[in-house]
């Protein structure tokens, strides 16, 4: 399906070039991420690498806008680490989650659910590189900043959905799965908004080496 989607977005790519560089950077992520999701066995080397150009030239079009330091060059900087990290740069994966991580530990207070979904990127890249104590450790600094009685109410849900990130990493599978079930119970979703969402924390674990095993 992607090769149907990915036609809008090379539209969207072509009139933003001419007449909005603030979009071009979303649509070129939203192009890259369209082979996150394939199979790669379907997708050209070709393809990938074009794609990998249109992430990165995406992080430089935030950091010309938006500055080094930014939520939205911490976002498109961990989305080049996940890219990087399937394609097994992990050197250069870890750097990029690094940075962005340190970007938005230097922006918000450390419960702030973009803090909690940088820990778990760089922690699936580390689990993936077999360096588990180091991994282990990250995610259990990650796991006493989950307390979110310190953030604002429109960021409980996305708090509790990087939580349950973590929580997979962790392999801590009862917890995890008991968060799953209070974000679809609370949620104001749809059921693909639900699938989605588990498939999102599966793929995780998947980057980091291992499957998911949630409870019913």
């Amino acid at each position: 399906f992607w090769e149907e989607a990915r036609e809008p977005l090379d539209e969207a790519v072509s009139i933003c070039e001419e007449n909005d560089s603030s979009l071009l950077a979303i649509s070129l992520l939203n192009r890259a991420g369209l082979l996150l999701e394939a199979h790669r066995e379907d997708v050209s080397d070709e393809m990938l690498a074009s794609s990998l150009a249109d992430i990165e030239r995406s992080v430089q079009l935030q950091i010309e806008q938006r500055g080094e330091r930014s939520d939205h060059t911490a976002r498109h900087l961990r989305a080049l680490a996940c890219y990087q990290q399937r394609m097994g740069n992990l050197e250069e994966a870890e750097q990029n989650a690094r940075t962005a991580l340190l970007s938005v530990r230097q922006l918000h207070v450390i419960e702030h659910p973009l803090c909690a979904r940088s820990f778990a990127r760089l922690a699936a890249i580390i689990l993936r590189a077999g360096r588990t104590d180091e991994a282990h450790k990250l995610l259990a600094e990650a796991g006493m900043t989950m307390v979110t009685g310190n953030i604002s109410p429109e960021l409980q849900f996305p708090a509790l959905e990087a939580k349950a990130r973590i929580l997979s990493l962790a392999k801590n599978w009862g917890e995890a799965t008991k968060v799953i079930h209070e974000l679809n119970s609370t949620g104001d979703e749809l059921l693909p908004a639900q699938l989605k969402r588990r498939k999102d924390l599966e793929r995780i674990c998947e980057d980091a080496g291992f499957e998911a095993h949630y409870g019913e």
